[in-house]
């Protein structure tokens, strides 16, 4: 694994292949633990002989002999590099995902199969003259009309089929006004691919619905 050989390997040479940021860390708490004879468990960073400094999860089990003499550690180092870099760039996603949806200038949110609120970005809440604090965890009927919210209903039993769809719907604002807006819902699925609710888009078209009633 580290490409050293025997030599290399044994002895006080192994913390020569620690990466200097994880050596300190590792180091105290290995022999923090060999001092009460407990066993032990660090992921870190060590250096191969071609230059690539890969993740291991270090474990550690005290050994004893049969008359309970402590003789040392004996355990495993799993490489756990490639788990590692998954979780990293899972991170990434995350954080480019989160950064999106909270810059984006439409309104977006989730909800789960009985129309509460599972999460919405900023644009969204201010649209409703609200803070996400203050709706998140609500259901959607206490931001709509009694008529919409059967038309939310027909329209989510579209969505528990796997259909995707844009249509227009009008809210309530926190100050009593109606708000006009086209949403754009699809299906929202967890990790198995299960329908858990909606993940909607929202824009504001207020404005485009009075001037139509003006011309009307």
């Amino acid at each position: 694994f580290f490409g050293v050989g025997e030599e290399g390997a044994l002895g006080d040479r192994w913390q020569e292949l620690i990466h200097p940021e994880d050596l300190k860390p590792y180091t105290e708490k290995f022999f923090a633990c060999l001092a009460e004879r407990k066993p032990f468990h660090s992921e870190l960073r060590v250096k191969r002989a071609d230059g690539e400094w890969r993740w291991i999860e270090s474990h550690g089990n005290p050994l004893f002999s049969k008359t309970g003499v402590f003789l040392g550690y004996i355990g495993t180092s799993p490489d756990i590099t490639e788990h590692k870099r998954s979780y990293q760039a899972i991170q990434e996603s995350e954080v480019r995902y989160r950064r999106l949806v909270e810059t984006a200038s439409e309104g977006i949110g989730q909800f789960d199969l009985e129309m509460r609120i599972i999460d919405v970005n900023d644009r969204a809440a201010s649209l409703l003259g609200y803070s996400r604090a203050e709706i998140l965890g609500h259901h959607l009927q206490e931001f709509t009309t009694p008529s919409e919210i059967l038309n939310f209903r027909s329209k989510l039993e579209n969505r528990k089929k796997g259909v995707s769809e844009s249509y227009e719907a009008c809210l309530v604002r926190k100050d009593g006004s109606n708000l006009w807006v086209l949403i754009s819902a699809s299906p929202l699925r967890d990790n198995q691919e299960k329908i858990i609710g909606s993940f909607v888009m929202f824009t504001d078209i207020s404005e485009r619905k009075r001037a139509e009633e003006e011309l009307r």
